[in-house]
């Protein structure tokens, strides 16, 4: 794994995300942001920015190298708050 992919993964664990094994997905609960790992491996110098920066949307913000369907980002919202 390239380090600086490795350094945006611990920036992530150590600002309250959770990383999915059965999604490759990384999550933070309380921001309600989504990174797939792809994304994190594809856009090491974004990660940080857009981990920090506040959600103003009312539902779940997913940052993944193509955008998920409607149904896809319903099914994983739905992961998500049977998870949580």
């Amino acid at each position: 794994m390239d380090p600086r992919t490795r350094e945006n993964i611990e920036f992530l664990e150590k600002n309250g995300y959770r990383y999915l094994f059965d999604r490759d997905l990384f999550v933070n609960y309380e921001s309600k942001k989504c990174f797939s790992l792809e994304y994190v491996e594809d856009h090491r110098d974004l990660i940080r920015e857009l981990a920090l920066r506040p959600n103003h949307t009312r539902g779940w913000e997913f940052h993944f190298n193509r955008a998920p369907s409607p149904a896809l980002q319903q099914e994983i919202t739905q992961v998500l708050a049977d998870a949580a």
